[in-house]
C-alpha cells in the first residue's frame, strides 16, 4: 500500500509539473504558470519580475515583445514611460521614436565620453554654472533629476509626500527662493543658501496649496505646506563624470545631504557631515503647475 501512494503521488507531482510547462507555454512572454494556491491544481500566468546586478534599476520593458530585460552598465538606459517601456542604446546612439539610431551627423559635448545630442535636445536645458556661480537662478523653476535620468518625484507605499526617486507623483516644479517669503532674481553664486518650493502640493489637497521640501530632524525629505518648517540648501556647480552632464552638488545649510540608507528608492535627508553632497540635474521650465517636465537629458 505503501508503495502505491508512493508511485500515485510521483505521477501527480510529474502530471502536475507537465501541467505547468504547458501553460507556461501559453503565458505571454514576460509571464510564467504558477499553482495558485499552492495545491489547489489552479494554474495561473503570473509576471516574471527580474533583479538586475549592479546598482541603481537597471530593468526595462522592451515593447515590441512585452520581455523584462537587464540593461548592462555599459550602456544608456531611457526609460520611456510609467511601465518602465524602455530601450537599451550604444553610448553613441541616441533615441528618436523610442528607438536606439545612430546620428548621422556629430553634435553634443566635446569629451570623447559624451553622448551625441539630436537637434534641439537641450531647448530645456540643464542648469550649468561655473566656478563662481551654480548656474540656478532665483525666480526660476526646475524639474530636478538624479544624473542617470531619473526624475527627483514623490510618493510610495502610502507615503504620499516623501521625496524620493521615481515616484508615483513626477514632473514637479521646484521653485528656487531666497527666503519662504521672497523667492527674488538673480544668479546664485557656489554656496548661495536658497529654498525649494514645490508648485505642486499634497496630491490629496483639492485646493492645490503649495509645500516647501522639508526635511526638519533629519527625517526623510519631505513636502510640507509649513513654511516654517522647509529645508534650506546650497549647492556648487559640478559635472558628472560617467556621463558629461552638468550637475549642482546639493546639501543642506549648514548639513550634508545624501540617501538615507540602502534601497531600491531611497530617500533623502540631512547629515550632519557637511561634506557629503548629492548630485543633481536642475532642469529649467517655465514657472507654471500646467506644463509638462522633461526627465533629464
Amino acid at each position: 500500500m505503501k508503495s502505491f501512494f508512493t508511485t500515485f503521488s510521483t505521477v501527480l507531482l510529474f502530471s502536475l509539473a507537465i501541467t505547468v510547462q504547458a501553460q507556461d507555454d501559453e503565458c505571454p512572454d514576460g509571464y510564467e504558470a504558477v499553482e495558485s494556491p499552492p495545491g489547489s491544481g489552479n494554474i495561473v500566468c503570473e509576471k516574471v519580475n527580474i533583479v538586475c546586478p549592479g546598482t541603481g534599476r537597471r530593468d526595462y520593458v522592451d515593447k515590441a515583445t512585452g520581455q523584462q530585460l537587464c540593461c548592462p552598465s555599459s550602456k544608456n538606459l531611457v526609460i520611456l514611460d510609467n511601465d518602465r517601456d524602455g530601450v537599451c542604446c550604444d553610448m553613441s546612439q541616441i533615441v528618436e521614436d523610442g528607438q536606439c539610431v545612430t546620428p548621422s551627423t556629430p553634435g553634443g559635448g566635446s569629451g570623447p565620453q559624451c553622448p551625441r545630442q539630436p537637434a534641439g535636445a537641450c531647448a530645456l536645458k540643464a542648469a550649468c554654472g561655473n566656478s563662481t556661480n551654480n548656474g540656478l537662478e532665483y525666480g526660476s523653476c526646475y524639474t530636478l533629476a538624479f544624473p542617470d535620468g531619473h526624475q527627483l518625484g514623490r510618493g510610495r507605499n502610502g507615503a504620499n509626500n516623501e521625496y524620493i526617486e521615481d515616484g508615483y507623483v513626477q514632473d514637479i516644479p521646484f521653485k528656487v527662493c531666497k527666503s519662504t517669503t521672497d523667492c527674488g532674481t538673480g544668479s546664485l553664486a557656489n554656496g548661495d543658501s536658497f529654498y525649494l518650493q514645490d508648485l505642486v502640493g499634497d496630491p490629496g489637497d483639492a485646493t492645490g496649496k503649495l509645500g516647501w521640501n522639508n526635511a526638519a530632524g533629519g527625517t526623510h525629505l519631505t513636502m510640507t505646506p509649513d513654511p516654517a518648517s522647509a529645508g534650506q540648501f546650497k549647492g556648487k556647480s559640478s559635472c558628472s563624470g560617467t556621463n558629461c552632464k552638468c550637475v549642482v552638488k546639493l546639501s543642506g545649510n549648514p548639513n550634508g545631504l545624501g540617501y538615507a540608507c540602502p534601497a531600491q528608492q531611497p530617500g533623502i535627508t540631512f547629515w550632519p557631515n557637511q561634506r557629503v553632497t548629492l548630485n543633481m540635474q536642475f532642469i529649467e521650465i517655465p514657472c507654471t503647475n500646467a506644463d509638462p517636465a522633461p526627465q533629464g537629458q
